[in-house]
């Protein structure tokens, strides 16, 4: 027998992302918070890390990029799902943390 309110969960889930323009910000940030993300960047060997890490067998989760841009070229790295305590993560979870979805649910 099918479950009316699970069904309506699933559905609720599976809709299309909707662009909210007027949500959407920029931020200036201080010295600060600019030095203690570059700090969060060294302490994850960030232009070091391979931009791809695939995760045999792991097919589900949420994809977390990070992108840079210096005078001396661009890095992009890209991870599904990393580890609370990875240092990738503890790098974007501090920009997320500067801005307005700060409040979203992350995987």
């Amino acid at each position: 027998m099918s479950d009316p309110a699970f069904h309506a969960e699933v559905a609720e889930g599976k809709r299309r992302a909707v662009q909210l323009l007027e949500k959407e910000t920029t931020i200036s940030i201080t010295l600060e918070q600019y030095k203690e993300f570059q700090q969060l960047l060294q302490q994850a060997q960030f232009w070091q890390l391979p931009s791809c890490k695939p995760i045999p067998g792991l097919l589900d989760g949420a994809y977390w990029f990070l992108e840079a841009h210096q005078a001396s070229g661009y890095h992009m790295v890209a991870r599904r799902s990393p580890d609370e305590n990875d240092d990738f993560r503890k790098a974007c979870e501090y920009l997320v943390d500067l801005s307005s979805v700060l409040h979203e649910e992350r995987y």
